[in-house]
Formats: structure tokens, C-alpha cells, sequence
């Protein structure tokens, strides 16, 4: 998506432009089509959305799409920013610890709701409605922080990235086994075979304990390593309030 068809994008999500060109099919609307996007990716995977196939669901013609939708990647990145949804609201009274947890588990409650939304690619800053709001839930939770504006910015794009990455990771996982198994023990047996002892020793001594064996559930990996962010984050303040 160029520069300008991004800004086109953006405009017409906040409702600052109209992105639709004229005549326009009734009833018809950018968030229609969002939705039936959506439905699609849900039930087949990101690679069945096609501008064809959104407007075969809608009952109508592809080209009537572009009126209010110029592009496939316009569609894709309204699709990211509806699979986000509502940001968590801050609670009053929360320490910032418990807000990133919060907006953290939420955002990757999301991403997991919707797995294909980790195949979007990320092209730029948030920008998009959803997205601004998730920001301004992080930033009011680190309001209490006293962090520089550029350090809140920091924390909120490592806890952003964080959430992502493990998202991905587990949601390709599920899509190459066919399910959430764990594949723990298949990787274990794996590394017996090829990790010798002679040019892994780190490695062959948490196989010969049966680390791989017995790996924590992903959502305690999660949570392991949310909480050494926080507590970077803490040590930055000097603080080690919980």
C-alpha cells in the first residue's frame, strides 16, 4: 500500500474522508465488508480473503467493493485494526504493573481469537481508530510512571511487540501440528538425536534434565516473560512495588 493510499485508509477510517467513489452500492459500507472479511479469515484462514470471495459473501459484485474499500492491502489492514477491538478501559486504583498485564492478556487474547491477524503484516504505526486506543490505554496505565514520553513509547512498543511475537509463535505452531498440542516431547526427542554432548553441552544438559520434556504451558511461557518486562520496567523507577 503506498504512502498516500495508507493516508486515504486512515482518513476514511476515522470518518475524516469518504473513501468510497461514486455510486456506491445502498447499504453497502467499509465496515460491512471489514466484517465479512473477518468471517471469512475466521473460518478459512487469511489466504481464502480475496476482494471475490468478501464480495460473493455480501452478494455482490467485487468491483462495488472498491468504492468504499480501495485495496486489498486497505482491506487488510482495517481487518488488523477490527481484530484488535476495544481496548481495555483503565481501572482506577490500578498500579501500572496490573495495566500492562491487562492491556498485555488482552491484546493476545485477541490475536489468538483471530490467528490469521498475526499474517498481517505491520507496514507503520498504529494509525487506525482501535489502535490509538489501545495506545492510550498502555500510556494512561504508565501515566503513574513518571517515565519520560519517549520511554513510555519504548515500554509500549516492547510489551506490543512482545504480545505479537508470542502470538505468532503460537499460532503457527497450531496451524503446522493441526492443534495447540504440545510439541515438547517430538522437540525433545529431536535434540537427543542431534545434540551430542561434546559440541552442546549447554544444551544436552537441560535435554539430559528433561527441560523440553515437561515445558510450561504457552501461557505460562507468556506470562514469564510479561513479568521480567515489568520488572525491567520497575528497575528503570527504582521500584520493586508489585
Amino acid at each position: 500500500m503506498t504512502s498516500n493510499e495508507a493516508l486515504t485508509a486512515i482518513h476514511a477510517a476515522w470518518g475524516v474522508k469518504e473513501s468510497r467513489q461514486r455510486g456506491p452500492r445502498p447499504g453497502l459500507s467499509a465496515e460491512r465488508i471489514v466484517a465479512a472479511a473477518c468471517e471469512l479469515a475466521d473460518a478459512e484462514g487469511l489466504g481464502a480473503v480475496s476482494m471475490s470471495r468478501v464480495a460473493a459473501a455480501l452478494d455482490t459484485g467485487a468491483m462495488s467493493l472498491y468504492r468504499h474499500v480501495p485495496s486489498k492491502d486497505h482491506l487488510l489492514a482495517l481487518m488488523f485494526d477490527a481484530m484488535a477491538g476495544q481496548a481495555p478501559v483503565p481501572v482506577d486504583g490500578e498500579t501500572w504493573q496490573d495495566g500492562i498485564r491487562r492491556w498485555a492478556s488482552a491484546l493476545r487474547a485477541s490475536y489468538l481469537r483471530h490467528s490469521w491477524a498475526a499474517q498481517i503484516p505491520i507496514t507503520g504505526p498504529p494509525a487506525l481508530p482501535n489502535q490509538v486506543h489501545w495506545m492510550e490505554a498502555m500510556l494512561r496505565s504508565l501515566s503513574e510512571t513518571g517515565l519520560p514520553g519517549t520511554h513510555k513509547l519504548g515500554v509500549l512498543q516492547l510489551v506490543a511487540g512482545y504480545v505479537h511475537d508470542d502470538a505468532t509463535m503460537n499460532v503457527t505452531i497450531a496451524r503446522r501440528t493441526g492443534s495447540g498440542e504440545d510439541i515438547g516431547p517430538h522437540y525433545a526427542g529431536l535434540l537427543r538425536e542431534l545434540a551430542d554432548a561434546q559440541r552442546f553441552p549447554a544444551l544436552r544438559g537441560l535435554v539430559d534434565e528433561g527441560v523440553f520434556d515437561r515445558a510450561d504451558p504457552p501461557e505460562e511461557q507468556f506470562h514469564f516473560g510479561l513479568e521480567r518486562i515489568i520488572a525491567g520496567v520497575g528497575s528503570l523507577l527504582g521500584t520493586t512495588k508489585p
